[in-house]
């Protein structure tokens, strides 16, 4: 095999690894809670049409190599970039609506909760849309059984126990209440509201003992939702820049052996 049948056989092996890649990851973002919603589903779905798409060019490419390895990478390239410059948008609006939120960090807790106002306005739009939180984000979480281990392993637990536990975002944001609610601790899954106490939190008066119930319907359980949202799509926006990235490389190398071969 020739120099350049070489070059391009790595190229372009190099290509269909980095498509499976993208590929499985689109699949992943199918398969989370919050991720595989409607509303935010369309992120793992494009990237597996793309992904799709791309791995067409690469057999394209090589059915070529052997006879013109050059053009069969010319063509794969060519082809493809309308959709690497689609992946490069995705990757870079799923950073963008991703980069604000997170837990805060509350002393003598293993855990941490989240609060709905810490996360971009576009995710917050989503989650404070009373028929989205019903008819889908909620019931995606319940059916999930996100407070599972609060009636299992977290049963018998004392408050000292309870507190050192390092709990999910779903599980800190809808299956207990707010520490600020102050209520006072009998199980995991069993509290007392305090009597003639005005809570500034709202969520308070929206916690329930009942299992079905819960804090399915607080703003914290929104902000663990948009939580799994981040991460997942913060992860996928670097990867998607990276792919990109290395793209944008691959290009370049192709037409530096274009140009020293001519």
């Amino acid at each position: 095999m020739s120099g350049e049948k070489k070059f391009a056989a790595c190229l372009m092996a190099f290509e269909y690894g980095t498509f499976a890649v993208a590929l499985g990851l689109g699949w992943k973002l199918l398969d989370g809670i919050s991720s595989r919603c409607p509303g935010f589903r369309f992120l793992g779905i494009t990237l597996v049409v793309i992904r799709a798409s791309l791995l067409v060019f690469f057999y394209i490419g090589c059915a070529t190599v052997d006879s013109a390895p050059e053009a069969a990478l010319g063509k794969s390239l060519c082809c493809s970039v309308p959709l690497i410059v689609a992946l490069a948008a995705l990757g870079i609006f799923a950073l963008a609506v991703s980069n604000k939120g997170g837990g805060k960090s509350i002393p003598g807790r293993s855990y941490k909760e989240y609060r709905v106002e810490s996360y971009s306005k576009w995710m917050r739009n989503k989650v404070n849309d009373t028929h989205n939180w019903e008819t889908y984000y909620k019931k995606a979480v319940v059916k999930n059984h996100v407070c599972e281990k609060f009636g299992k392993e977290y049963k018998l637990d004392t408050l000292d126990q309870f507190h050192k536990r390092k709990m999910s975002h779903f599980e800190s944001g809808c299956c207990k209440p707010s520490e600020d609610c102050n209520f006072s601790y009998t199980s995991p899954s069993i509290w007392e509201k305090p009597t003639n106490v005005n809570n500034t939190n709202n969520d308070c008066n929206r916690w329930d003992n009942d299992p079905n119930v819960f804090c399915f319907n607080c703003q914290s359980c929104k902000a663990a939702f948009l939580q799994d949202l981040k991460s997942r799509w913060s992860v996928t926006g670097i990867i998607l820049v990276v792919i990109v990235s290395k793209q944008f490389l691959l290009g370049i190398c192709l037409i530096c052996l274009l140009c020293r071969d001519s």
